[in-house]
């Protein structure tokens, strides 16, 4: 077992905080990251780490305005916005001019000067977006905060696995609920809130 690359924060950073030596338990906390990452991402709605994305749809929206899936944008690493102009069901894409919309990399908003037609898939994006722990610009830089909210929000699965008596074998019978976890630590809902996809 090891971590993906969306995971949000690592084995060695939780072993720190959870004042945890040794490789023994190794494996249980890759599978809290990667509860914890898949929560809070549906939480907010988004993901965080920095990917390429290669042609991700979207449907028109009959607006001006195109929310992108994933942000910060990295705008050095190149944008690429087509339309489907095909009269029928088949494909055929042709690539918006850049002169034609404005992108905004911090909020992940495509302002087109014209409407986007609405149609289901009428549109998709070839762009990199999330934050990068190298980066030293504001909007790409890696957020603390977030990963501190999900090192929590691990600590607390773990400490109530390990009050419960559960062996590090045995993860099946062990569950709790996301809520029940942002209730025993407000600060951490507070946090992710910040995080969560904007809606248009």
């Amino acid at each position: 077992m090891s971590l993906r690359t969306k995971d949000i924060t690592s084995v060695a950073t939780l072993k720190t905080y959870l004042d945890i030596s040794g490789t023994t338990q190794d494996s249980l906390l890759e599978l809290l990251i990667k509860s914890v990452t898949d929560l809070v991402q549906s939480y907010c709605n988004r993901a965080f780490v920095q990917i390429a994305y290669t042609q991700e749809e979207y449907d028109g929206t009959g607006t001006k305005e195109l929310l992108l899936n994933n942000y910060p944008i990295k705008t050095s690493a190149g944008f690429t916005l087509e339309r489907n102009v095909a009269t029928n069901n088949s494909d055929s894409w042709e690539t918006v001019d850049a002169e034609d919309y404005f992108v905004d990399a911090e909020r992940g908003i495509v302002t087109k000067l014209t409407n986007f037609w609405q149609a289901k898939n009428k549109y998709r994006v070839t762009y990199t977006a999330g934050y990068d722990k190298t980066a030293d610009t504001t909007i790409l830089a890696w957020p603390a905060d977030l990963e501190l909210a999900c090192i929590n929000l691990a600590a607390i699965l773990y400490t109530r696995r390990k009050a419960m008596g559960i062996k590090n074998e045995s993860v099946g019978d062990f569950s709790v609920t996301f809520s029940d976890a942002l209730e025993e630590d407000p600060s951490i809902k507070t946090t992710l809130d910040k995080y969560k996809r904007y809606v248009l």
